[in-house]
């Protein structure tokens, strides 16, 4: 009998719904992340993303639907006993504490020694390359030294699971795509499977291996970012040519190449031919140099 070599999912999403009443944000979505994986969640604001991530971290209770982990369904336990961690955009570190005792935040609130908490938190700090900065203030440190040690934070727990809510939204561009190759370098060494929310196409290019695009509550694509044939739960490999065109109310529409009119400069517009014809032109961003079918 031959073994099964499929890879173990580490995170699966089972019909999960949000429902608000007045909007529906989440809207009965199926999703299976490998363990290891480094998957993004990618779309415009309002398309469901953020709800998805803060129901796998358990700051949000599915009206419907389950999560498991590991094997394990944690779709009603609290956050602290799921396994998983959660770094937001605006970072929350304590700013009365030093950036050792951010770090060491969980292992004090376990009970752990102080000895042994520092020692731990001096470790993730050499990790993130923020040893130097150990007794310092966070308002002492710039956007992305803070950002450094809001990661080193999320990873003290030791999660199965490390979710990212747009970490680099507030940093500049340049430093933004400095710290991209580091949380993907990071990721690479300890193996942790990563989910990472953004509505920036390029960054999750960069970062991810697969991509879950996002619109109305729902994934319209979920494509590996790799040569790699095959896939799971429908699947479908990136090719050559994805695009994918956000109208002026930031709904997402999909199409090859051959159904836009494009631009022959790196122009960020393009004009719709009549079969996807909006009002005039509108915001063109590539996803991946693939094709996919239309919705």
């Amino acid at each position: 009998m031959q073994a099964d070599t499929a890879p173990r999912t580490d995170l699966e999403l089972i019909r999960l719904v949000k429902d608000y009443g007045a909007s529906l944000a989440v809207a009965g979505i199926d999703l299976k992340i490998a363990a290891g994986s480094y998957c993004c969640l990618l779309g415009p604001s309002g398309c469901g993303k953020t709800s998805t991530l803060r129901m796998i971290a358990g700051h949000e209770e599915p009206t419907e639907g389950s999560i498991v982990l590991g094997g394990r369904e944690i779709t009603h336990l609290s956050p602290a006993e799921r396994g998983t961690a959660m770094m937001f955009q605006s970072y929350a570190l304590f700013p009365h504490l030093s950036v050792l005792d951010n770090v060491a935040f969980s292992a004090r609130m376990k009970g752990a020694a102080k000895a042994e908490r520092h020692a731990r938190a001096m470790e993730l700090l050499k990790l993130v390359h923020m040893e130097p900065y150990a007794e310092r203030l966070p308002a002492a440190l710039s956007g992305g030294q803070q950002q450094r040690v809001a990661l080193a934070r999320s990873l003290a727990k030791r999660p199965k699971l490390l979710l990212l809510d747009e970490p680099l939204g507030a940093l500049d561009k340049q430093l933004r795509e400095h710290m991209q190759f580091e949380i993907k370098a990071l990721h690479e060494r300890l193996g942790i499977t990563v989910v990472y929310v953004t509505h920036d196409q390029g960054e999750a290019l960069t970062m991810s291996d697969r991509i879950a695009v996002f619109n109305d509550g729902r994934i319209q694509q979920l494509a590996r970012h790799d040569h790699r044939a095959g896939g799971d739960g429908g699947e479908r490999r990136v090719l050559d040519a994805v695009v994918v065109v956000f109208d002026p109310d930031q709904h997402a529409h999909f199409a090859t190449p051959s159904a836009l009119s494009l631009p022959t400069s790196s122009s960020t517009s393009a004009t719709l031919t009549p079969a996807w014809r909006l009002a005039g032109s509108v915001t063109l961003t590539t996803v991946r140099r693939g094709a996919t079918s239309t919705p």
